[in-house]
């Protein structure tokens, strides 16, 4: 199942581009998508290359990632993907984008249930991390 939510993420992500502008022009919006790419390269760089994983399963022997963004909230990637095609969405809303933008939040979510489940009964430390930490959202989730 979980490379099927790889794939409609994948698939919703090149929809919203596909059906309007790259960038947004309100300027509140456009700063998300910017403070979005930052968020998502951070990720990244902290991460270090060869750790991307496109499943829900953690890599046998891959450290648990605690800090940069990850000494916040557990899910700094997906809460880059939604800022950025959120953005595009509110600056076009169409009843396609809005369903496009709907659909890859469901399946952001599910993704994010499924990596939790599978890090806590895979990780040792998982479970005093994840009390420390929000899920996707600061302060809030």
């Amino acid at each position: 199942m979980p490379p099927v939510l790889a794939g409609i993420q994948f698939a919703c992500i090149g929809a919203v581009l596909a059906t309007g502008p790259l960038w947004a022009t309100a300027p509140w919006l456009l700063g998300m998508q910017i403070a979005a790419v930052g968020l998502g390269l951070w990720a990244i760089g902290v991460m270090r290359p060869g750790r991307f994983n496109l499943t829900h399963r953690p890599r046998p022997g891959a450290p648990l990632v605690e800090r940069g963004p990850y000494a916040v909230i557990r899910h700094p990637m997906y809460l880059a993907v939604l800022l950025f095609c959120g953005a595009l969405v509110a600056a076009r809303p169409t009843p396609l984008r809005l369903g496009l933008g709907g659909l890859l939040l469901a399946d952001l979510l599910l993704k994010l249930h499924l990596e939790e489940e599978a890090l806590m009964a895979e990780r040792d430390g998982y479970a005093a991390y994840r009390e420390r930490t929000y899920r996707l959202i600061p302060f809030l989730y």
